[in-house]
């Protein structure tokens, strides 16, 4: 680990303890008499909320990546890839790699339409995807559709619908 990365970690460890230690006095404020058992509850559930924010914020930010994977995002989050895998499979009821390519594939339905003039080979390396093919294959078992037939049943529908 490098100087910078280090530096960077305690200084994400630090910004955190802050944040939690002022969102244990808002809440005790706002709750009057209250057990420090369901403080500590309600402060866990506020920070698994923000972590499967934070994981989604990683992948649409680097879903561009061909390398983006679960080992990426454990690190980017400073996490083992088995802690960072087990809990996102706690918090969000899938996989990391699930939550990866279910972003990509959302973002290529996206661009299939609002970028007609590119081919389908440009779309799936804008999501991430090195293989066009793998892409392809990807995209029909998702949505039980080939990205280029999806494309044109979406455009000749909106084209009827003008």
């Amino acid at each position: 680990m490098t100087e910078g990365t280090l530096i960077n970690l305690i200084k994400t460890i630090l910004k955190l303890s802050e944040q939690i230690k002022r969102r244990l006095l808002e809440h005790l404020g706002r709750q009057g008499r209250v057990s420090f058992q369901e403080n500590i509850e309600h402060l866990l559930r506020v920070d698994e909320n923000e972590f499967i924010i934070n994981a989604r914020r990683l992948i649409e930010k680097h879903h561009m990546e061909e390398s983006l994977n679960v080992e990426r995002l454990a690190e980017l989050s400073f996490m083992s890839k088995s802690r960072f895998q087990r809990k996102i499979i706690a918090l969000a009821g899938e996989t990391a790699s699930s939550m990866i390519r279910t972003f990509r594939l959302r973002k290529a339905r996206h661009l299939l339409i609002s970028m007609p003039e590119h081919s389908i080979h440009t779309i799936s390396a804008n999501c991430g995807f090195s293989d066009p093919n793998y892409f392809s294959t990807v995209f029909s078992r998702e949505y039980g559709i080939a990205p280029i037939r999806y494309r044109q049943q979406v455009l000749f529908n909106r084209s009827l619908n003008r």
